[in-house]
């Protein structure tokens, strides 16, 4: 009986491996493609600033395209968060919080869209806002291009 027992939790055991290294090969796979998508966005509006502030100025006057900006990220977020939401202190947990933070920030576009517009003079701010953009973006994607390549 003892016997059974030992064999039914090596099982159990290499079971559970198989489920981390799955999970960890998923982790890899969508570091390199928010790596590349954070990356090649950040790279494309730090290059094509003046064409990305019309698209802002544009986006202020257009609702339908403000509804789009902040359900596209709620999409893609809410996916994440409900397909990996795996807290580890390894490079599991930041693709988690990459996840989230998309989530965050398309619920936040998606309720408070017109409040973000009235606030934001395009013309001032537009940018600054934009070189923010690009810099956070690109921050991003190397570093998830980092974890899904290198580590």
């Amino acid at each position: 009986m003892l016997d059974k027992d030992v064999k039914l939790y090596k099982k159990e055991s290499r079971m559970n491996e198989t489920l981390e290294l799955v999970e960890l090969d998923n982790s890899i796979q969508l570091a390199r493609a928010f790596g590349l998508f954070f990356s090649l966005y950040g790279l494309a509006i730090w290059i094509h600033k003046d064409k990305a502030g019309r698209i802002l100025s544009d986006l202020k006057q257009n609702s339908f395209l403000q509804l789009v900006t902040g359900i596209l990220p709620l999409f893609i977020g809410s996916f994440m968060v409900a397909f990996h939401n795996t807290w580890d202190f390894h490079h599991v947990g930041a693709v988690t919080l990459v996840g989230w933070i998309i989530f965050i920030i398309g619920l936040t576009l998606t309720l408070f869209m017109s409040r973000i517009m009235k606030m934001i003079d395009i013309e001032k701010q537009g940018i600054t806002l934009l070189k923010l953009d690009s810099i956070f973006s690109l921050s991003i994607g190397l570093f998830m291009l980092y974890i899904g390549y290198f580590s």
